[in-house]
């Protein structure tokens, strides 16, 4: 009901690769069923096909249910209807990495530390992951680690 046109691969026998889409599934699967409840010895099999029907039924209503109800205060599928707003977000310049620097960072304070410091390793972080730290910035980041704990 989410995806009715995804495309399912079921192996039938455990062998035979079936594909089809979630609707004509859904559809092959009643049509079974209600098979199934007019002729039982059809198939040969006992199964309980008035169930999987009621089954299939219900499952169909709740979706239905859930997906349209959007008057409703409940609604599993709340986030998925609602419309995504865009957020324009403010793009920021930051300078390449200073590798000069004179001090150590155990002299700054622990606001100037962290603003020169820690965030350019935090964005580079960001942009692009752990494994593109150098062993100073890795350095830097276990000093900066170590002065927050003394907080």
């Amino acid at each position: 009901m989410i995806a009715p046109n995804r495309v399912l691969t079921m192996f039938a026998f455990y062998v035979i690769p079936i594909s089809m889409k979630a609707k004509v599934l859904l559809l092959v699967e009643t049509a079974a069923a209600v098979l199934g409840m007019l002729a039982p010895g059809l198939f040969g099999l006992h199964i309980a096909h008035a169930a999987h029907l009621g089954g299939i039924l219900t499952g169909v209503a709740f979706m239905k249910f859930s997906l349209t109800a959007s008057d409703s205060d409940w609604s599993p599928f709340e986030s998925r209807r609602r419309k995504r707003e865009l957020i324009k977000a403010v793009s920021i310049k930051i300078p390449k990495w200073p590798h000069g620097s004179t001090e150590s960072p155990g002299e700054a304070t622990r606001e100037e530390f962290i603003s020169r410091e820690v965030d350019p390793i935090l964005d580079k972080i960001h942009a692009h992951g752990l494994q593109s730290l150098t062993e100073r910035e890795r350095r830097i980041l276990e000093a900066a680690r170590a002065k927050m704990a003394k907080r």
